[in-house]
């Protein structure tokens, strides 16, 4: 990932906080890049992106409710632990 990528990501991001609420979740380019991520991540928490690392969020909107959930990449978590942790957060 290049700096320069990142600028212009972060440059889209802020545009679209402005918009509505916005979310992140992790893939495998990311993990495979490992530690060198850790600086654009914090660049979308200054922007107030939610970053849903095996974590699930709920959206309501005119009485209606949808889940978002975010997994991390099942190469590199244990993909049966964070689906378990996940569920029973909801109940």
């Amino acid at each position: 990932m290049v700096d320069k990528d990142v600028d212009i990501a972060i440059a889209l991001v802020s545009k679209l906080m402005k918009i509505a609420q916005c979310y992140y979740v992790t893939g495998n380019h990311e993990a495979w890049i490992g530690q060198q991520f850790t600086v654009p991540e914090e660049k979308l928490l200054d922007e107030n992106v939610q970053i849903l690392h095996d974590r699930v969020i709920v959206l309501e909107r005119d009485g209606q409710t949808v889940q978002l959930v975010g997994l991390d990449d099942p190469d590199f978590t244990d993909r049966d632990s964070a689906i378990q942790q996940v569920c029973c957060k909801q109940g």
